[in-house]
């Protein structure tokens, strides 16, 4: 059994007369009852006995993507028959045209494509196939009916007013193309693979900014983490905090970094500033003379003056206070850890 011969009648592009057919919209159901194939759509130019212009018949119509298929059967007990078939079996015959029946035409911008002068028709019924020499494209429509009667192709079709000529007024797809184009600082006429080029390119431009945002935070971070370190060393060296807190600062750090750093560089320099104070008011013979008095300063009026103070207190304004009661009176230090822990906790 020899290979059918295919051959595709009709796909929606445009074709040379300005208009196209949506392959969607054309109605085969009757056509298959009677797949009629003649050549040049002629009932009258070849043959002088009634039916004698049918050279053939479809068989295996299909809709494959947007293109139309057929496999061409021809009458080889016709003359005209066996002469069409040996033209095309030796590939001197090529082509094929419909003949249809319009139903249904559009002029919406959606269905128009650039270069399209005629409207569009999107809905057709098929009355049969022709093999011909050469068609209006791939999918040749050479011959139109319209409400059942042939007709000219500016009856059916007229040509498009400017407002609705795709030249003077692109559809939205195109528009929308255009727009994106220049958005992306191409030509407005550029193509889709140029589009498509340039949306990658950005795509990775933004890739790698993430990525570089993200190496930035990292650093930033562990900038923090050493000043964060640096100033609660400086605090506990100037005796401002003790060491056993700094786990609790550092978790206020976490929550409110510019605020505890600001609190602790306000208590740092009034630390400073206490020193230098004491320094001017009085300049003892010896650090141990210095150590000796202020201690018993500080003896003299702790229980009074610590009466109703938190650790807090103690150690925003008091910090010598604290270290005596450390070295002198541990339980009541533990006792004011212990709360200020608690109370920290709770907050």
């Amino acid at each position: 059994m020899s290979k059918p011969i295919t051959f595709k009648f009709s796909d929606s592009s445009l074709n040379r007369g300005g208009y196209r057919v949506l392959s969607s919209g054309i109605d085969v159901s009757q056509f298959e009852k009677n797949p009629l194939m003649y050549y040049l759509h002629s009932t009258e130019l070849y043959g002088s006995g009634i039916g004698e212009e049918v050279i053939g018949r479809w068989e295996n119509l299909r809709l494959e993507g947007d293109s139309w298929y057929a496999d061409a059967v021809f009458d080889r007990t016709s003359e005209l028959g066996a002469k069409i078939a040996k033209k095309v079996e030796g590939g001197f015959l090529r082509m094929t045209s419909m003949g249809i029946g319009v139903t249904e035409i559009s002029e919406d911008p959606l269905v128009l494509l650039s270069g399209q002068t005629r409207p569009t028709v999107s809905k057709c019924r098929l009355f049969e196939i022709s093999i011909c020499p050469e068609g209006l494209n791939d999918g040749a429509l050479l011959k139109l009916s319209y409400d059942g009667k042939n007709t000219e192709v500016d009856s059916v079709l007229p040509l498009l007013s400017l407002s609705k000529n795709p030249k003077n007024n692109p559809n939205p797809i195109q528009k929308n193309m255009k727009n994106i184009a220049i958005s992306l600082k191409l030509a407005a006429d550029a193509s889709e693979g140029e589009i498509l080029t340039a949306i990658n390119a950005l795509h990775q431009e933004v890739s790698t900014a993430k990525k570089d945002l993200t190496t930035t935070q990292k650093t930033l971070s562990a900038v923090r983490d050493a000043q964060v370190d640096a100033i609660l060393q400086e605090a506990v060296d100037k005796g401002v905090l003790s060491e056993e807190l700094k786990p609790l600062q550092l978790s206020a750090f976490k929550s409110d970094f510019d605020g505890t750093l600001t609190l602790m560089k306000s208590l740092i320099s009034k630390k400073e500033q206490e020193t230098l104070s004491a320094k001017g008011a009085e300049k003892p013979k010896s650090t141990k003379e210095a150590v000796e008095a202020l201690t018993a300063l500080l003896s003299a009026g702790a229980k009074g003056a610590n009466e109703g103070k938190t650790f807090d207190d103690l150690q925003k304004n008091n910090p010598e206070e604290l270290r005596r009661l450390k070295a002198e009176e541990p339980e009541e230090y533990d006792r004011l850890v212990k709360e200020y822990t608690n109370q920290k906790n709770k907050n």
